[in-house]
C-alpha cells in the first residue's frame, strides 16, 4: 500500500476560531483499493494527537478529502505547528505519510467602530486599526480620517487593508456608512390665538417707593406697568387684578432705583390659582449703592393654553427647554436674570 497525505486547511490568517475543522487530502498511490485506516493530527508540534478512522474506500490513483470530526482550538493569537499523518499497514513509502505545516493566527482585524449614519456636519473621527500600519479607504480612495464634511451624500464603504509582513497575507475589513444631508426641521403646536386671562399680583415690601415694573410682550411693547404718578406703599398689594394675554412670550421687568432689590416685595402671575412662574418671585439686587445703578430682574414668561403637545417635522427628534416634558409644553417661568 502507499497512501500520501496533504494538508488543506485552516491556513494562516485572521479570525481563526476556537472550533476550527482540520481538513486533509489522502491519495492512494497503490494499485489496490484502501479503506479502514487511521489519520491523525496535532496542533502542538506532536505532543498530543487526535486520531480518527476512515472507513471509506479509496480507489487506486484516487483521492479523498477528509475533515476531522473533532475540531481544534486555534483562537490564540500565536503560531501553531500542525502535523497531520496517515497510517495504514504495510505502507511502502513512509515519507509521504506525514506533513508539517505552520499556521499563524494573526488575530481579528478591526478599526474604529462607526455609526450606520452621519450628517455632513458631524465631527471628524480618527480612524485606528487594531493592527497598525494598514491603509484606510473610502470607496477605494485613500483617506487618513473619517470626515463627513468631505464625503458625498449617500452610502460609503470605509475599509482597512493590512499586509502581514511575516506571511505576506493581505487582510481587509470594512464598514458601510451613509452620509445624510442636513435635514430641514420644524415643529408646530403653538397655534392658539384666543386670549388667556391671568392674575397679575405685585406686592411691595419695604422701600416701596424705589420699586417700578413693566410687563412687555415679545416685541418689547408695554402691556401694563406701574403708575409713574403713584408711588407704592410699604407692605401692600399694589396690583391684584386680571389681565388678558394672547398666547406668546412675555417679559416682566422689575426695577429698584437703589439696587438692593424689592426688600420683601414680590410679583406673581397665576392662571386658575396656579402660578405660571413657579411661585412668588422676589427680585434681588446687587446691593451696590455707591453708583446708584439700577438692579433689574427680568422674567420671561411663556403664556399659552397648557399643556400643549408639540409635533416635530420630521418625527423622531427631541424637544428641549424649560417647560418641556417629552413633546408636551407647560407654561412656566423659563428665564430669570438678576442684575
Amino acid at each position: 500500500m502507499d497512501l500520501a497525505v496533504e494538508y488543506i486547511s485552516p491556513n494562516s490568517g485572521t479570525n481563526i476560531s476556537a472550533e476550527e475543522e482540520i481538513t486533509i487530502e489522502i491519495t492512494n498511490l497503490y494499485y489496490n483499493s484502501a479503506s479502514n485506516f487511521e489519520v491523525s493530527y496535532s496542533i502542538d508540534n506532536g505532543e498530543n494527537f487526535v486520531t480518527e478512522t476512515i472507513e471509506n474506500e479509496i480507489l487506486p490513483d484516487s483521492s479523498l478529502i477528509y475533515t476531522f470530526t473533532q475540531t481544534s482550538d486555534l483562537s490564540e493569537v500565536t503560531t501553531y505547528q500542525i502535523i497531520v499523518n496517515v497510517n495504514i499497514d504495510e505502507d511502502l513509502n513512509a515519507e509521504n505519510n506525514n506533513v508539517n505545516v505552520e499556521v499563524i493566527n494573526l488575530g481579528e482585524l478591526t478599526f474604529t467602530e462607526l455609526n450606520e449614519t452621519y450628517c455632513v456636519n458631524d465631527e471628524i473621527i480618527e480612524l485606528i486599526g487594531s493592527l497598525e500600519g494598514g491603509t484606510f479607504y473610502d470607496n477605494g480612495v485613500v483617506i487618513t480620517e473619517f470626515n463627513p464634511a468631505n464625503l458625498t451624500i449617500g452610502v460609503h464603504t470605509i475599509s482597512y487593508d493590512y499586509i502581514d509582513i511575516t506571511t505576506g497575507i493581505l487582510m481587509t475589513t470594512s464598514q458601510e456608512v451613509e452620509i445624510l444631508d442636513i435635514p430641514l426641521v420644524s415643529f408646530y403646536g403653538f397655534q392658539g390665538t384666543e386670549p388667556i386671562t391671568v392674575l397679575l399680583q405685585v406686592y411691595y415690601g419695604n422701600y416701596a417707593s424705589e420699586c417700578t415694573w413693566v410687563l412687555l410682550d415679545a416685541s418689547g411693547d408695554t402691556i401694563i406697568a406701574n403708575d409713574p404718578d403713584s408711588l407704592g406703599v410699604n407692605y401692600t398689594m399694589y396690583h391684584n387684578s386680571e389681565i388678558s394675554l394672547i398666547p406668546g412670550n412675555y417679559t416682566f421687568v422689575s426695577h429698584d432705583s437703589l439696587g438692593d432689590g424689592w426688600n420683601g416685595g414680590y410679583f406673581d402671575i397665576l392662571s386658575n390659582d396656579v402660578s405660571l412662574i413657579g411661585g412668588q418671585f422676589f427680585p434681588t439686587g446687587t446691593g451696590n449703592v455707591t453708583d446708584f445703578n439700577t438692579s433689574d430682574a427680568a422674567v420671561v414668561l411663556a403664556i399659552d393654553a397648557s399643556p400643549i403637545t408639540l409635533i416635530g417635522v420630521p418625527e423622531g427628534g427631541t424637544f428641549t427647554g424649560n417647560g418641556m416634558e417629552g413633546n408636551v409644553f407647560t407654561a412656566s417661568r423659563i428665564l430669570q436674570l438678576n442684575g
